[in-house]
């Protein structure tokens, strides 16, 4: 269900005036006191506009949401709920269980947010961990480690050189279609990552994403954090009204990044009084204090962590688990923010536990995950140029269509020489060795068959022949390159596996040797039809045809290496 304030409930708490100033400043090199300056103006102006439509921004918290829930589940007339809730949701679905437990069969909870614990203050912590739980499964994993040695100094390193010279990078927003030049310094680029390892099918691309900025390259990291950057989702209203009433009780003094590493201490130095004095602008009634209260029950609850998730660790789901007796705690060794949904063990153990809540859930699967799979230059074709073919960018499109164009004639060689064989045989005139077919069995492709030049057996001074068979093989190298190609694409789409962004798996390897024996066979072609106009060989219709095939071919290489598909064999 949508909670209130959120996507389709009225009234929604959005504030586009964030989103716009977002925009207005994506190029600009605004100082820490600018931005929060700013930022503050935003959220006023989105105050004002919603409290001038009458709305009363006090009535959007926790207490009313869990009081919604328990509305929902009486208005559709059921005894009792299997309830779900991830990240602040799994804070709701305790306040549920706390003020209405005889509710519910069972709970979920999916990155765990505890009550007794202020996550804001402790986010700059969470951070580092998520950071060094990548570093070190990246050092663990010998592939890993041999591809992105020292993959933390490097990181730090590269936080360190884009705060002193910022990068300018390229962001769409995919609803709009519009795309904005964006200055990013070393904090933007951390507060990237960060956010990427939320999400478990993205954390095996950040080593190779933060080597990959070291050599300024930020295609991979622009189109993720394009995502993160428009994300219309998050309604700032009813983040603040929810956060202002339960978080906001207390002093910068209580705010301790001691210990962590200088780049996060810098970056997140404001962080804790900007909340503060955002919650001023907000102005809403803070909550109870029993919402900071641990939860005690023995309700049947699945509790579920990721490894790398950087804003609720696994600590916070022991956490919570010291309150329910007849709870269960599952840690994935590869999990980012949110386990459902994210691997068939996650989903398999979730419908064990709703199948049967009182008995602990099969988690044996669980045993067979070690960690990411990291992408290394061995498991991963680089072929960047798949994300902007799916999005029909830089003329990808029109390039697209072209290629196939000229494949399509190219494979007119496939039934036109062929053809015109059988035509010789269907007039029963058996090819002769200084006809179209010679003895030895080789097309010629200069000869007009439908001349009886050559009957004497006697070769015509300046008429050698050349053979069509680079041509036909070029045809039928470059259809099952293309044929296979698209049937992987489209397979990874439909999987929605993001390595397409990248490129293609490393088994896919042995398909990119096709381009360059396209490659050689259209360098024999451009040789046979220079000869062919040279020594005019056979008839002009027959050069002509020959020559356009030849073109078509180069056309077909040509863009192929300009979408990095002849070197893509060699490529990491």
């Amino acid at each position: 269900f949508d909670q209130r304030g959120t996507l389709y409930s009225k009234p929604g708490l959005d504030c586009p005036e964030f989103m716009d100033l977002m925009i207005a400043t994506l190029d600009k090199d605004l100082s820490d006191e600018e931005d929060i300056r700013l930022s503050l103006d935003a959220l006023r102006s989105c105050r004002e506009r919603l409290t001038s439509e009458g709305i009363n921004l006090s009535a959007f918290d926790s207490i009313e949401n869990a009081a919604d829930v328990e509305d929902l589940r009486q208005a559709l007339g059921y005894e009792k709920i299997n309830l779900y809730g991830v990240s602040y949701g799994s804070l709701l679905a305790q306040h549920v269980m706390r003020f209405f437990p005889d509710g519910l069969r069972s709970v979920i909870l999916d990155a765990v947010v505890p009550p007794q614990v202020n996550f804001n203050l402790n986010a700059p912590r969470t951070m580092n961990r998520a950071f060094e739980e990548m570093f070190t499964a990246c050092a663990q994993d010998s592939d890993c480690n041999e591809a992105f040695p020292n993959l933390r100094d490097v990181f730090y390193q590269q936080v360190d050189r884009l705060n002193e010279s910022p990068a300018t990078i390229q962001l769409t927003d995919f609803e709009t279609g519009n795309s904005y030049k964006a200055l990013m310094d070393g904090e933007t680029f951390m507060s990237g990552v960060f956010q990427m390892l939320y999400a478990t099918e993205i954390i095996p691309f950040l080593p190779r994403v933060i080597y990959d900025a070291r050599a300024g390259d930020y295609a991979f990291f622009s189109r993720i954090y394009s995502l993160f950057a428009f994300d219309r989702s998050l309604l700032y209203g009813m983040y603040y009204s929810v956060q202002c009433a339960e978080d906001a009780d207390y002093s910068p003094e209580d705010y301790d990044l001691s210990g962590l590493p200088e780049q996060i201490r810098e970056m997140e130095d404001y962080s804790a009084e900007f909340l503060l004095e955002a919650c001023q602008v907000w102005n809403v009634e803070p909550v109870p204090p029993v919402v900071d209260e641990p939860v005690v029950s023995d309700i049947p609850t699945l509790i579920l962590s990721g490894r790398f998730d950087p804003i609720t660790p696994p600590a916070y789901g022991d956490l919570v688990a010291e309150g329910l007796s007849n709870s269960y705690t599952y840690v994935f060794a590869d999990g980012g923010h949110g386990a459902a949904a994210s691997g068939e063990c996650q989903d398999q153990i979730i419908l064990d536990f709703l199948a049967n809540p009182n008995t602990p859930p099969d988690a044996g699967c669980i045993n067979a995950i070690d960690g990411p799979e990291f992408i290394t230059p061995g498991s991963l074709v680089r072929l960047p140029v798949l994300s902007k073919m799916m999005r029909l960018e830089n003329g990808t499109g029109w390039q697209a269509l072209i290629y196939l164009l000229a494949l399509m004639f190219l494979l007119s060689a496939l039934f036109i020489y062929p053809l015109m064989w059988f035509i010789r045989l269907f007039r029963n005139k058996p090819p002769r060795p200084d006809s179209a077919y010679s003895s030895a069995g080789e097309f010629r492709v200069g000869e007009d068959l439908s001349s009886t030049a050559g009957v004497s057996g006697t070769h015509r001074p300046g008429s050698s022949r050349i053979s069509p068979w680079p041509a036909i093989l070029s045809a039928l190298v470059l259809l099952v390159f293309t044929a296979v190609l698209i049937g992987v694409v489209v397979s990874m789409a439909a999987a929605n596996d993001i390595r397409i962004l990248l490129g293609l798996p490393g088994a896919a390897r042995p398909l990119f040797g096709l381009p360059p024996i396209a490659l050689g066979l259209t360098g024999w072609m451009v040789v046979a039809a220079v000869l062919g106009w040279v020594r005019r060989s056979g008839s002009l219709a027959g050069r002509l045809y020959f020559t356009f095939l030849t073109l078509a071919a180069l056309v077909c290489v040509i863009i192929l290496a300009g979408w990095g598909m002849i070197a893509a064999i060699l490529m990491s």
